[in-house]
């Protein structure tokens, strides 16, 4: 998301029109995102960023140009969900290190051993 954001300064630089430049952006991150998931949080990321390429895709569609706010306000609201899924993805494996520090571990029901198996 660091290199989203580096990205995001550079293409708007090159593309004067802010909805190419997000789309651009948008397609770059997800794809990097969505190469090599890490996990669950990671996948959603990923569909937070494919989201907002609809989103761009709609609002080029809609083609009004009072929809500029709602438009905006979803970009903004995807970005801040995409921030909370890494911020909950990071303290969850700090918590996991912090709890193995501590001699506590959390059982882990994706395992067949958890499920009675």
């Amino acid at each position: 998301m660091l290199a989203s954001g580096l990205l995001g300064r550079l293409v708007s630089t090159i593309y004067t029109d802010p909805v190419l430049a997000f789309v651009v952006i948008d397609v770059a991150t997800a794809f990097v995102v969505l190469a090599r998931r890490k996990g669950t949080a990671q996948h959603y990321i990923g569909r937070v960023y494919v989201g907002m390429i609809i989103a761009h895709i709609g609002y080029v569609i809609a083609s009004n140009p009072l929809a500029i706010t709602v438009y905006y306000q979803l970009l903004t609201g995807a970005g801040w969900l995409a921030w909370f899924i890494l911020l909950c993805w990071g303290a969850g494996d700090a918590g996991k290190r912090i709890g193995a520090r501590l001699g506590l571990h959390w059982p882990l029901f994706h395992r067949s051993s958890a499920v009675g198996k």
